[in-house]
């Protein structure tokens, strides 16, 4: 048991990330029947900031150092960890006349269907996949504050814009075409 750990802990791979990206916002505009976009109605979603943080641990444990940790902390340390930070996360329905770019700037808009939030997640990663005993990935999560703001009237535009997304067209289902009469055809 911990002369294995003591190994995977000796011979493990550190990822050292830090990245901090202002994420993209998703603008979704309804479109007209005849497939036309019209600017007045839409659905954004605002993705704010994204960071992601490596937490390395002290690798320059001894067998020795090893033997004198709970299982708790000997299990702590068979994760590599990491921080994921999501700021500002954001939905706003715009209709004619609202103006979404105030509202993506704004803490509170009438237009906010989800208010700016928060999420602090932490993602764990086993670094050894011999142990079948330890989950492969752990994922936990704070959510300080969740602000929705629905009406009815809101609700019908998210839906509105939803429905009006263009759909693929039908077609043949996907797969490798085979001309006739090739060696890959099925025998007659």
């Amino acid at each position: 048991g911990r002369l294995q750990i003591a190994h995977a802990l000796e011979t493990r791979k550190l990822f050292d990330v830090e990245v901090d990206v202002c994420a993209p916002y998703v603008i979704l505009p309804e479109h007209e029947p005849n497939g036309q976009l019209r600017k007045d109605r839409a659905l954004v979603v605002d993705l704010g900031r994204v960071q992601l943080k490596s937490k390395l641990l002290d690798t320059r444990d001894t067998t020795e150092s090893l033997n004198s940790l709970s299982r708790d902390d000997l299990e702590s340390r068979m994760y590599d960890q990491f921080d994921i930070d999501l700021e500002a996360l954001q939905a706003i329905v715009a209709g004619p006349g609202d103006d979404w770019q105030a509202a993506r700037s704004s803490k509170q808009h009438s237009s906010h269907i989800l208010q700016p939030m928060d999420v602090h997640l932490t993602l764990k990663k086993c670094i050894t996949d011999k142990n079948t005993q330890m989950p492969v990935v752990k994922i936990s999560g704070d959510l300080p504050e969740l602000a929705i703001r629905v009406s009815d009237h809101k609700l019908k535009q998210v839906l509105k814009v939803v429905d009006s997304l263009p759909k693929p067209s039908p077609s043949k289902p996907a797969g490798p075409e085979v001309p006739s009469g090739s060696l890959f055809s099925a025998p007659r």
